[in-house]
């Protein structure tokens, strides 16, 4: 349950008790708490034991595990702690007396003089029910509605004033309805079948299954099976997507099947409506699907027996900032086997270390390698741009091979999604006399050109800066801009095909989930004919009618300096080639490259997992990553770059004492210094197998250690990083 407890002089916060005991605390004074705020518990045991989980495992405070799982409406805090949640309640009306039509008669007889009241009464009686079935109980009606009947509210008002209707509050949700009744499931074609037979079959001896399917497979329709036949068994279901963008995007293809026994849950719904779905799962009837990204996981669950997680590999899983840093997949897997419930892993592209466990038998593996209704696979064409652009046949940022086809589906009346991993116009402008690049006051990026907010902005802590008009360095009032995002993709698009209807969706022009949806919407319906998009549009987005996809650079998603950059460039240009060609012919994928040697577009072109995997999985066993090893990175922030640099150095001796050579750093990285704060990372490599828990204790004791001798310095861990 909560309690209300009091710190310092004035401010309240709410606390989640943990256990009740009889021992006196020692050292420092004990406050009463000042009230108890639940009749019932907030959170269920499940969820206490997932919430200890992530704190140890994840080695964060419990506080910051406990903010992340409660709506902040259920936690409230501030001076004089008051509210928090609170149902929606309407105003509804209703009669003061029995209802009989002699009554009624004598009623209006009393309202002769005043035939709008009269009429206004009549008007509820005839809403209510009353005038049909006058021995039954009133149907609910709202002061709203009945003055929108009659017509004036001056005349509801007159009624309620004479004691001849009374107002009534109706606690009524305020989540939508589904309008309608649920559609049963499609039947599955042979493919789908065998599938589901398979997951079937691996459920009654593994816990944990993966689906791995071909994008266009139709896993989706796999899910919805074994779902309904889940709930038809009184059992509650999860289903788990990487981003919230894509709740929206499938919600309603679910809601068609699962009607009001499903819900939506995900951290861009209102506070009172996150706290509404929780109430809902603690009462005598819960949802029995919850839709979401990972915020879902934390819901009170009754009697879970499904947890269906999409795109698994998906490294938005995996929560950044603020604490606690955790893999909603992960956690997922646990969650679970706190209920003894099933998991279900579905991906056209595994994660390295969920096709390695499958392959070694700890996961049951199901596998869908052909389209739905048979459709081709797209043919995938790899672009050289270097030797184009060396031997000038290629000045702008498409390719003749990729122009042509672009035009080639317009023709056809077909769509085409251009993919283009960076927002803005331009990420670096330069001064053209010196080379002087504008970069960030805070952080140690250079400024990314927004040619439509006409401003320079910092992708890393959001500041904006205006123009400058003449260089500091040189005096010089000439910049050029260098590189391209998708804003100037769509500029050149726009010049290129002026006739065609264009769309962009990234972070800039989907800020809001109705944003988000109306660029969907407008695709989906044939009103835009090209979209440009960040990885946004390379995520379980299902179109009839896309016949090219355009990867415009393909070597900037290779370039990051981590031991999964092969991995991810891998499964993004798998995702995104699988937009195209999902229904009415084959589609065809265009690779812009200038490695287009690179054994890794060999294999995209191929659409061969396998080779990939097998090639991944040698080098991770060869250089000891996961998932032969588990892998704990340290980060430190300061202000003062002497004491983070100083500070670093010495947990990196202390940690060396403690864990030998597994430790790797103290080390700076890409980004040096984020929002005025310098950092250094240290790593830590623990074998495979080794003992969680002490690790994380010695973890945990040197940082309070650190923090006691350099206390400006501020350390996380991030453990598992993606």
């Amino acid at each position: 349950m909560r309690l209300s407890v009091p710190f310092g002089r004035n401010q309240t916060y709410t606390a989640i008790v943990c256990k009740l005991h009889t021992t006196e605390p020692s050292g420092y004074e004990v406050k009463p708490f000042l009230s108890v705020l639940d009749t019932e518990p907030t959170l269920l045991e499940n969820q206490m034991r997932l919430l200890d989980w992530i704190a140890g495992y994840y080695i964060c405070p419990k506080g910051d595990v406990m903010k992340a799982m409660l709506p902040a409406a259920l936690r409230p805090e501030g001076e004089g702690l008051s509210g928090g949640f609170r149902s929606h309640v309407e105003n509804c009306v209703r009669l003061t007396f029995d209802y009989e039509e002699a009554t009624l008669n004598s009623v209006l007889e009393g309202l002769r003089k005043a035939p709008r009241q009269a009429e206004a009464l009549v008007v509820y009686i005839d809403i209510s029910g009353l005038a049909e079935n006058p021995t039954s109980e009133p149907g609910i009606v709202t002061r709203r509605a009945l003055v929108s009947a009659c017509g004036s509210a001056s005349a509801v008002d007159s009624l309620i004033s004479k004691g001849i209707l009374e107002i009534w509050q109706n606690e009524t949700g305020r989540l939508p309805a589904f309008d309608g009744s649920p559609f049963p499931p499609n039947r599955l074609n042979e493919c789908q079948k065998r599938a589901f037979d398979t997951i079937r079959a691996s459920f009654s001896e593994k816990d944990i299954c993966l689906l791995y399917g071909i994008t266009s497979s139709g896993k989706t329709e796999v899910y919805i099976h074994l779902m309904k036949e889940c709930i038809e068994s009184g059992g509650q279901v999860l289903f788990l997507l990487p981003e919230i963008a894509l709740t929206l995007h499938i919600m309603q293809r679910l809601q068609r099947f699962f009607g009001n026994d499903m819900c939506v849950y995900h951290s861009r719904c209102s506070d009172a409506v996150r706290a509404e779905i929780w109430k809902r799962q603690l009462s005598p009837n819960p949802f029995k699907v919850i839709v979401g990204a990972r915020s879902a996981l934390f819901l009170p669950f009754r009697n879970l027996r499904l947890a269906v997680i999409d795109e698994e590999h998906d490294s938005s899983y995996k929560q950044e900032n603020p604490a606690p840093r955790y893999n909603a997949r992960n956690t997922a897997l646990v969650l679970a086997s706190f209920y003894g419930a099933k998991v279900l892993l579905g991906s056209a592209t595994p994660s390295v270390e969920t096709y390695h466990n499958a392959l070694k038998g700890r996961y049951g593996l199901a596998q869908m390698n052909y389209r739905f209704m048979g459709f081709p696979l797209p043919d995938i064409e790899v672009v050289d741009v270097f030797e184009l652009r060396r031997k000038k046949i290629m000045k702008g940022l498409f390719s003749p091979l990729l122009s042509g086809r672009i035009e080639e589906a317009l023709s056809e009346g077909r769509q085409t999604i251009l993919f283009r991993n960076r927002r803005g116009y331009s990420p670096v402008m330069s001064c053209t006399s010196c080379g002087w690049i504008p970069r960030c006051e805070s952080c140690d990026v250079s400024l990314t050109w927004h040619r439509k907010l006409k401003r320079l902005v910092c992708h890393y802590c959001g500041k904006t800066y205006p123009l400058p008009q003449v260089c500091p360095k040189c005096g010089g009032n000439c910049f050029n801009t260098i590189g391209y995002g998708t804003e100037k993709v769509e500029e050149e698009i726009g010049k290129l095909f002026p006739s065609a209807a264009t769309g962009r969706l990234d972070i800039d022009t989907a800020s809001s989930p109705v944003a988000y949806e109306r660029i969907l919407r407008d695709f989906q319906d044939g009103v835009t004919d090209i979209l440009i998009g960040t990885q946004m549009v390379t995520k379980g987005l299902d179109f009839d009618h896309v016949g090219v996809v355009g990867i415009l650079d393909a070597d900037s998603v290779m370039g990051a300096p981590d031991f999964r950059s092969s991995e991810r460039a891998f499964q993004m240009l798998q995702q995104v080639a699988g937009r195209a060609g999902r229904r009415f012919g084959q589609g065809h994928v265009v690779v812009q490259t200038s490695q287009a040697g690179l054994p890794l577009y060999h294999m995209v072109v191929e659409g061969s997992y396998f080779d990939f995997f097998r090639q991944e999985i040698e080098e991770r066993r060869m250089f000891n990553y996961p998932p032969f090893s588990r892998i704990v990175c340290v980060y430190l922030k300061s202000r003062d770059f002497a004491v983070v640099d100083n500070a670093a150095q010495w947990l990196g001796a202390q940690m060396r004492i403690v864990f030998g050579d597994r430790v790797l750093g103290p080390d700076a990285p890409v980004v040096q210094r984020v929002q005025m704060q310098f950092i250094r990372k240290l790593m830590l490599k623990m074998e495979y197998g080794a003992a969680v828990l002490p690790v994380r204790e010695r973890l945990a004791a040197l940082r309070d250690r650190l923090t006691a001798k350099y206390p400006k310095v501020t350390l996380y861990f991030d453990v598992d990083p993606m």
